[in-house]
């Protein structure tokens, strides 16, 4: 199992980060993590088999059954299915609560979160997808933030930069050697969203972050980059007093889960 040693701030390259096999029990079961000092970072493929998608779709709540069903693109709602059904299962195997009987509320800004009568377990967690890619990270007691994009190189990623970046952000870009300005801004970017969604104001914090003006907000938490393939860039943002993360990747993650 491989352990970041200390989230850090520094804005160089984002290493490729090795994805260790577990299952989420075993996971949940760490000391270092039920004792808050460590969070956990789960990837998965948002793909599943034809046979599951029923048995993924009754772990939903009503509200997200409707919300699946109104997406116009069968990929779209398969994705939307696998993707917070993988959350259920995966905050199950953490609370030990099954999936179904999970109640999520979410913030004025959308954040989720569990219900107030589930305080007693203490989980906080934030999700994102990208394409075809689902990504989670979980804490205990710590608010957590993620991101997860696909790099494209062919997007128009510089007129994103004027708009929202910081003068110091927009100079580190143009600082960037022009082959891997691209990749530069994904990296900022990720790390700019992963610490708005910890926060919990979601992009609408995203003016305040840019200017520089939220400083208590951004000096209680630390960023981390990483990424498992060229083609993603991650990062999170997680409580400075939190020493470490843990990455996980199950190729057959929804299978493990489904059975014991």
């Amino acid at each position: 199992m491989v352990v970041t040693p200390r989230l850090t701030d520094e804005d160089e390259a984002a290493s490729m980060v090795r994805f260790h096999e577990a299952h989420p029990l075993d996971a949940a079961s760490r000391a270092l993590f039920r004792s808050g000092r460590e969070v956990h970072v789960w990837y998965a493929a948002t793909d599943a088999p034809t046979s599951v998608m029923s048995n993924l779709s009754c772990l939903l709540s009503p509200e997200e059954q409707l919300r699946a069903f109104r997406f116009k693109y069968a990929q779209d709602q398969s994705r939307y299915i696998i993707s917070h059904a993988l959350l259920r299962l995966l905050l199950s195997a953490y609370t030990e609560i099954a999936p179904s009987e999970l109640t999520l509320e979410s913030t004025k800004h959308g954040k989720p979160y569990l219900a107030a009568r589930l305080e007693h377990k203490r989980i906080q967690f934030n999700i994102t997808h990208s394409n075809d890619t689902f990504c989670c990270v979980l804490s205990k007691d710590w608010e957590v933030g993620v991101d997860v994009e696909q790099i494209r190189k062919d997007f128009d990623w510089f007129s994103i930069a004027q708009s929202y970046f910081s003068p110091m952000e927009a100079a580190q870009l143009e600082a960037t050697p022009v082959d891997g300005q691209a990749s530069a801004f994904y990296k900022l970017w990720t790390r700019k969203e992963a610490l708005l969604k910890a926060i919990g104001t979601g992009f609408t914090g995203i003016g305040g972050l840019a200017d520089h003006r939220d400083v208590h907000s951004m000096s209680s938490y630390a960023l981390h980059s990483f990424q498992w393939s060229p083609d993603y860039q991650g990062a999170v943002a997680v409580n400075s007093s939190v020493p470490r993360a843990v990455f996980f990747h199950y190729p057959d993650l929804i299978r493990q889960l489904l059975i014991p």
